[in-house]
């Protein structure tokens, strides 16, 4: 990777995959977008318990998907889990008129433990689901890392995973990342409106932290 290059390049099963800053992965040769984790809807949610969130944080993940696909030109987007968030609300339609916007692209969700809506909204939209995984190449695509059987390479969320990186003194940040295992790719989670789970550092677990700019590939400690 350049200096100026915004995103990681790894090959894995001899696959090129582009680690991008807005929180997905792009297979270029499959012409693949791949991300996890919206929890659209999250917002209305916490307004039905009397907590004004605004669901302008979904608007800004909903055009900051709309960009990748402009810049990218996927055939292909696979949601790997937790598209929405729990019940059905106005999130849903603005996510229908962005599908449509797109009739160029085929939308895949691997359903997560978020996704609850009925079969019947899923079914009246332009998105094929799958209940547990979806092979794409050499890759099973899953939600929940633990849906993959031993030996199997894949991408999963769910994790939403974030690492502490330390400076001088006690200054510190904590950063979504991409988590690479031998056999396993976790995306951080795209929704803005998610938590952070730090995971330790272990013999194989490799870490790419993100920002907005780029995506970062250093050794560091997150303890």
């Amino acid at each position: 990777m350049t200096d100026d290059q915004r995103y990681i390049e790894l090959l894995w099963l001899e696959e090129k995959l582009w680690l991008l800053p807005e929180k997905a992965v792009f297979i270029p040769e499959r012409s693949s977008l791949l991300l996890a984790d919206l929890h659209l809807g999250k917002a209305g949610h916490f307004r039905k318990a009397g907590i004004p969130i605004s669901s302008e944080i979904h608007h800004a993940d909903i055009q900051r998907l709309d960009r990748l696909i402009l810049e990218h030109s996927p055939k292909e987007v696979f949601f790997l889990g937790d598209l929405f968030h729990s019940d059905m609300n106005n999130e849903w339609e603005l996510f229908s008129s962005f599908l449509n916007h797109h009739p160029t692209v085929n939308f895949h969700l691997i359903k997560g433990n978020h996704d609850l809506l009925p079969q019947v909204i899923y079914s009246s939209s332009r998105i094929l689901v799958h209940q547990i995984y979806y092979q794409l190449g050499p890759f099973h695509l899953v939600h929940d890392p633990d849906d993959l059987f031993e030996g199997q390479d894949g991408f999963a969320g769910h994790i939403h995973p974030g690492t502490l990186l330390k400076g001088r003194g006690r200054d510190s940040i904590k950063l979504a990342c991409f988590v690479k295992e031998p056999k396993l790719l976790v995306l951080p989670a795209f929704g803005e409106f998610t938590g952070l789970h730090c995971l330790p550092t272990e013999s194989g677990r490799s870490f790419y932290p993100v920002t907005p700019q780029k995506v970062f590939d250093f050794a560091f400690n997150n303890h």
